[in-house]
């Protein structure tokens, strides 16, 4: 018996995205069989310095397609919850010669809500439910990400850019760094996941999406004092610069009033946060203290 058609074509466009994301990315194979672990590729973009070396940058993992057909990941539901980096589908056309490229930025916000809804421990539970990708030409509205159909969990990708085998990474620098920002996004909000931050950008959108709930409410109050700590530290450099010391002294006031609503007595907090706490507060009495300045020539008597 001969060998099937539908892996020889496969194969092809495996070779056809392969060539191309050569391109502008070192690129490892997991496998070589036809076999569907989740991803064909885990790429590394790497970006030309001075025309003549290779550095590495950000990662991806991608699954190469031959069809836009709807990808049914339940299978593998496992695989793409816990995936550490940001994944991509590549619909790779051996006739065109092309490679088109969906974002799966929709991952975090989705398994956050969801968790794995085909785990059976799950209370989203059904045991006809399935989780479908659907690769979109254009989704006008980048806030709806995912949907429920029936039974079934419908995940967007939307496509980030078209490639061909005329690809260079001149040639096509908007292209590719269009797809390598896509990429940072979705790694910013994969890390802000496993740090315990339930709060996830938008690709390209001056708005976040906050989802609390049995992971969000262990963390919120900790991720909130580092970042009282982090305006702390922010506003103790602006009191020294006299472009911002003006608005510095009145925001400083604010934020430190935050502090000791708080905390009181032998009750400090966090010291990382006292510490920045009163650092602040011996700087801002400082300012306040100091002799004005006059600016210009000396007055003579």
């Amino acid at each position: 018996m001969g060998h099937l058609l539908k892996f020889r074509t496969g194969w092809q466009n495996e070779y056809l995205a392969d060539f191309i994301l050569s391109k502008f990315c070192f690129i490892a194979k997991p496998t070589s069989i036809a076999e569907d672990i989740g991803s064909d590729f885990y790429c590394t973009f790497y970006e030309v310095i001075e025309a003549k070396y290779l550095t590495p940058k950000s990662a991806f993992a991608i699954q190469i397609k031959s069809n836009k057909l709807k990808i049914n990941i339940s299978k593998n539901i496992n695989y793409y919850a816990n995936l550490e980096i940001p994944f991509f589908v590549g619909v790779a056309n051996s006739n065109k010669l092309t490679l088109e490229i969906y974002s799966g930025e929709a991952f975090t916000h989705f398994f956050t809500l969801y968790g794995n809804p085909l785990d059976k421990i799950n209370p989203c539970y059904n045991a006809k439910n399935q989780v479908i990708l659907k690769v979109v030409e254009n989704l006008p509205n980048r806030k709806k990400l995912y949907d429920k159909v029936d039974k079934n969990y419908l995940i967007y990708l939307p496509k980030i850019c078209s490639l061909d085998i005329e690809t260079t990474y001149r040639r096509n620098f908007k292209e590719i760094n269009e797809f390598r920002e896509v990429g940072l996004h979705m790694q910013f909000n994969i890390s802000a996941f496993k740090h315990g931050s339930n709060v996830y950008r938008y690709y390209n959108l001056n708005d976040v999406n906050i989802i609390s709930g049995i992971t969000s409410i262990k963390t919120f109050r900790k991720n909130f004092f580092e970042r009282l700590a982090e305006a702390y530290s922010n506003l103790a450099i602006e009191l020294k610069e006299p472009e911002y010391v003006q608005n510095a002294q009145i925001e400083a006031k604010k934020y430190l009033s935050i502090y000791e609503m708080f905390f009181e007595g032998n009750n400090k907090g966090p010291t990382y946060l006292y510490d920045a706490y009163i650092n602040l507060k011996i700087l801002l009495k400082v300012n306040f203290t100091a002799p004005n300045r006059v600016d210009g020539p000396a007055s003579r008597g």
